[in-house]
């Protein structure tokens, strides 16, 4: 919900196109119908004997990329292209931080 407004700018579809690539949402239901997860990754990156996971999704604005999401325990590190969800240096650079 949060960086969601910032890529319909980006992505910039036309008025005509939106509502089947990016339409307006405004619960987190809303995307059930514009992601769908295709692969997860453990990592082989651990904190506090955890690994890092990520979350590959196709979705409806960007078909040839899809949308990555990096996650910690309940926590999300990071959200962006497909690759997010496998690179392993976000979740390095995830480690150096202190909570």
């Amino acid at each position: 919900m949060k960086v969601y407004p910032e890529w319909k700018k980006r992505y910039d579809y036309s008025e005509k196109d939106k509502p089947d690539f990016m339409p307006d949402v405004t619960e987190t239901k809303d995307f059930a119908n514009l992601i769908s997860p295709t692969t997860v990754y453990i990592t082989s990156v651990f904190k506090d004997d955890l690994p890092y996971i990520g979350f590959l999704f196709s979705c409806s604005w960007d078909s040839e990329h899809g949308l990555g999401v990096m996650t910690h325990k309940d926590r999300i590190v990071e959200i962006g292209g497909a690759d997010t969800a496998f690179l392993t240096w976000i979740a390095e650079e995830d480690m150096k931080k202190k909570e």
